[in-house]
């Protein structure tokens, strides 16, 4: 930066320095968004531990279930 600057020059200057500031917390906020994104989208691991002893138990029923239908 010049040590003596017009106050337009400054002016533009300082805009310059400004939406460059701007385009990196942009760049920042839609990282930020897109990895909120994708940890929402995905299952926790209770939730699959879960899912795995209903479908477990379930399983186990209906082989029960099918055993005891003996002709």
């Amino acid at each position: 930066m010049p040590d003596t600057f017009t106050l337009r020059e400054y002016v533009e200057y300082r805009l310059d320095e400004l939406c460059a500031e701007v385009k990196q917390l942009r760049c920042a906020v839609d990282s930020l968004n897109t990895t909120r994104a994708e940890l929402a989208g995905k299952a926790s691991q209770s939730s699959v531990l879960i899912a795995y002893i209903v479908s477990g138990v379930s399983l186990i029923i209906a082989v029960i279930n099918l055993l005891g239908r003996s002709p």
